[in-house]
């Protein structure tokens, strides 16, 4: 332990206040919410979506057809890439680059109709 000499301290009138920062920035402040009713993120994230949330989203549960990106070792398949790294980086403990293998667009299982909506709509709200 060690002393801190009172008289090297920075008066009160000299202080900088900093405002906190935290982790849930979004560009300008803004949250915005999945217009469409059926879609169960509406009421389950009720402190809304930021710009990228809501476009990745509406990509993954309101496109017909979504990007599947497969595992180049087995038969794992994920919408997102940086899915199939993690496994391929947990399941087959290697850190090459080509953890993942072709992609495809195959039909949305998860898909929900978002007529009359689109993703321009729920920018709007």
């Amino acid at each position: 332990m060690y002393c801190v000499n009172s008289s090297s301290l920075p008066l009160s009138s000299e202080l900088v206040i900093r405002p906190v920062q935290t982790n849930s920035f979004v560009k300008g402040g803004r949250k915005y919410f999945c217009p469409v009713p059926e879609c169960v993120a509406k009421s389950s994230n009720s402190s809304g979506f930021s710009d990228s949330e809501l476009k990745r989203h509406w990509t993954e549960k309101h496109e017909e057809f979504v990007l599947m990106h497969h595992c180049s070792q087995c038969d794992f398949s994920s919408k997102r890439k940086g899915s199939t790294f993690r496994h391929f980086r947990l399941v087959h403990g290697s850190l090459l680059p080509f953890g993942t293998g072709p992609q495809e667009w195959k039909a949305n299982k998860e898909y929900i109709c978002p007529a009359p909506y689109t993703l321009r709509d729920a920018f709007r709200k």
